[in-house]
């Protein structure tokens, strides 16, 4: 059985809101206006943008003496702890790995442990009847500025993967660059 990507809903938003770095401030929404937290349903997940000059959390950081740090890309690298069989394995190797690999490639990097779930497919990719695999994932995330994006650092990070996916027998692996998932 081929299986979807080991992403979760919540490291997908939480990966996604990290690499996008989009202000919502330019187009205010219901979930994003600048007039006052809300707290019903999925608007309370959401805050001005930090760089808004209306976000109070932007005056009190300067006012500490805090700068803004500018990357121009950011990456998340996922790294389940079990095999396409369900078979689990130690995933720690491999988390301190990438974790100097993409300190090495991109600067630093910052990992965290996860839980998450995805519905099993078959080798077309359909999802039939539906079965639910969870697992433990390692989330390792860099922030990357333009002169450390490059061909080469991507190359290597791709190799990287590309090891762990045959290495450890996983169906797919997956990067995220920018808010867009890539996967392999």
């Amino acid at each position: 059985m081929k299986r979807h990507p080991r992403l979760t809903w919540a490291g997908a938003l939480f990966a996604l809101a990290l690499a996008t770095g989009a202000c919502r401030s330019a187009a205010p929404t219901a979930l994003t206006a600048h007039t006052g937290p809300t707290t019903s349903g999925i608007a309370a997940l959401y805050r001005p943008c930090p760089h808004c000059e209306r976000a109070p959390a932007l005056r009190a950081l300067a006012a500490a003496k805090f700068e803004p740090l500018t990357h121009a890309h950011v990456l998340a690298t996922y790294l389940p702890d079990s095999d396409r069989d369900g078979k689990t394995f130690d995933a720690e190797p491999w988390e301190t790995e990438a974790l100097k690999l993409q300190g090495h490639l991109f600067g630093g990097a910052t990992s965290w442990p996860s839980r998450g779930s995805y519905r099993e497919s078959d080798a077309a990719g359909a999802i039939g009847s539906e079965r639910m695999i969870l697992e433990h994932t390692r989330m390792v995330v860099s922030f990357a500025t333009e002169h450390d994006f490059s061909a080469a650092a991507l190359g290597e990070l791709a190799a990287f993967l590309d090891r762990f996916k045959r290495e450890t027998g996983q169906d797919s692996v997956a990067v995220v660059i920018d808010g867009e998932m890539y996967l392999h």
